[in-house]
């Protein structure tokens, strides 16, 4: 079963994301060919994400 988080982000905040490996799922690179699991983003608009878990 997974359980949705959901996170209220605002335009112009800085966040930091950070790619974790999970189980057999293991972090490779961003689309721009960066390895660096964490990163800096600032969203354009304010929004919703949501994230899955499980147990």
């Amino acid at each position: 079963m997974y359980t949705p988080v959901t996170f209220s982000v605002t335009s112009g905040a800085q966040y930091t994301v950070h790619a974790a490996n999970w189980q057999n799922i293991v972090f490779n690179h961003w689309d721009d060919e960066s390895i660096n699991p964490s990163r800096t983003v600032t969203p354009a608009q304010s929004t919703t994400l949501v994230e899955y878990y499980t147990k």
